[in-house]
């Protein structure tokens, strides 16, 4: 791995009686990463090093459909560029299914099923494709982001404008449970009437934490929630 560039011998050297240890730290140098994120409407995409941090130009873009935001992620992915890129990281609310390349039930995509990303892969060559839920990516960065390792159980949690997702980390290790999505924590049900949330009913977590309830309560349909949370 070191020969490859992956990883690099640390500066930092043991005190103490023995032969010195040589730790190994990741090198950030030599490779790149794509990475391409679906979210609510919106695409965005961008390189970054081994340690998570962005190296060139951010691409996002706002679309109507699932088919436009996929077609605007295979353009960013030629934009950035394949050389010295690694791997390809595509994350998505919701589900996702790395076996048929498909996104599933997703708020990002709604409200179509089933989302192919076969183009996308395409796009990505002869590099690796990792399809995964945000949390699951979010758990990963922060692994990444410690200064020690971590050994305790730890639940993230992520709170958008009507996207509230989690993840559950057991012993530091992301849980990734049964099936590719995160904790669907913005699921959760309450005896509230609410818009019909892409799972089919009303009442979930994150119907209540929108924009669009607070219009509907007090009829201000110039509210906005981030707004408000900041006044």
């Amino acid at each position: 791995m070191i020969r490859q560039g992956l990883l690099r011998e640390s500066a930092a050297r043991s005190i103490g009686p023995g032969r010195p240890r040589r730790p190994l730290e990741i090198d950030g140098r030599r490779w790149r990463v794509i990475g391409v994120a679906f979210e609510v409407g919106r695409i965005s995409a961008c390189d970054l090093n081994l340690h998570g941090r962005r190296l060139g130009v951010h691409y996002e873009h706002v679309g109507r459909s699932a088919k436009e935001l996929v077609a605007t992620a295979c353009g960013f992915v030629e934009k950035i560029g394949l050389d010295g890129v690694l791997a390809v990281g595509i994350s998505t609310t919701g589900f996702a299914d790395p076996q048929s390349r498909c996104i599933l039930r997703s708020s990002a995509t709604a409200p179509q099923p089933c989302t192919p990303l076969e183009s996308l892969y395409a796009a990505a060559g002869d590099r690796p494709v990792l399809l995964a839920n945000n949390m699951h990516a979010l758990a990963a960065y922060w692994l990444l982001s410690q200064n020690q390792d971590c050994q305790e159980d730890v639940l993230l949690t992520h709170m958008g404008d009507g996207a509230i997702g989690a993840v559950f980390l057991a012993a530091g290790k992301p849980n990734r449970g049964c099936v590719t999505g995160g904790n669907e924590l913005g699921h959760m049900r309450l005896p509230v009437e609410t818009d019909e949330c892409i799972c089919g009913r009303t009442g979930c977590l994150e119907r209540i934490c929108s924009s669009a309830y607070l219009r509907r309560l007090s009829g201000d349909m110039s509210a906005d929630l981030v707004v408000r949370l900041r006044s």
